[in-house]
């Protein structure tokens, strides 16, 4: 098999590998993503992103976990995708990127002190449920979430494990647990830990990230704190966000599997 170009991509330790059709990469199944993805035997990422050509936009991103199985959409992801063409790791920079995921074509650009901001597909909370005692928000984002807030919830694996297999999410949820909600000069901020949905726990989630700002912000700036870092939030037009925080690129190279 001829060798084939990826770049390892990361968002605070949520980690992925990005690979393009342009690269060579015409097709990629479940089972060779969950390869790649393997950190054994592959390169080792919670996500695969492939990057397909797109009208009007610099490319347009699926997503695959790391058990093979779609996602739907990544945050962390398409920060890292757009720092990619930001920084012109694939060819001449480009200022504003485009990317279409999720359905929507969505911009990135350089924010502060080095950053990478991007617009997100409108969120959507659908409303509250239960499950084992412990009540949830459900939101949709292309991708489903279950957000618990208190300080007196269980820990996130037994938040998370109930869920898998439930009938409201036969493929599977993203389960974010919010250990407190606070205020610091005026600004609102969140601590929180992050299952993803055929990955497990990671040490920081975009999308997560996301449906918890919608659920915990309404409407207001706040900043999402996870194990791997903080991303900040503000508030976009039509129910949208615009997520910034750090991104890394820590080394390319070529798959032979």
């Amino acid at each position: 098999m001829n060798p084939l170009p990826f770049l390892k991509g990361s968002g605070l330790g949520n980690d992925f590998v990005i690979v393009r059709a342009q690269d060579g990469w015409d097709s990629l199944s479940p089972e060779r993503a969950a390869r790649l993805a393997d950190r054994r035997t592959g390169i080792g990422c919670d996500q695969v992103l492939w990057l397909l050509p797109a009208a009007n936009a610099q490319a347009q991103m699926l997503v695959f976990n790391a058990d093979g199985g779609a996602a739907g959409f990544c945050g962390n992801g398409l920060r890292a995708v757009m720092g990619a063409y930001i920084l012109g790791l694939w060819g001449e920079p480009v200022d504003h990127p485009r990317i279409l995921a999720a359905g929507q074509i969505l911009e990135g650009w350089a924010g502060r002190e080095g950053a990478i901001a991007c617009t997100l597909p409108p969120v959507v909370v659908k409303g509250c449920d239960a499950v084992a005692a412990n009540t949830f928000t459900d939101v949709d984002l292309g991708n489903p979430h279950a957000v618990f807030i208190g300080d007196d919830l269980p820990d996130l694996e037994t938040l998370a494990a109930p869920l898998n297999g439930h009938p409201r999410y036969p493929e599977g949820v993203n389960v974010e647990r919010v250990a407190r909600v606070w205020e610091e000069r005026g600004a609102l901020h969140a601590e929180v830990r992050i299952c993803e949905r055929g990955v497990g726990e990671t040490p920081a989630c975009g999308s997560g990230a996301t449906a918890v700002a919608a659920v915990v912000g309404q409407g207001r700036p706040v900043t999402i704190h996870m194990p791997g870092g903080g991303l900040h939030f503000s508030p976009a037009s039509a129910g949208g966000w615009v997520m910034e925080g750090a991104v890394a690129f820590p080394f390319s190279g070529v798959w032979r599997g």
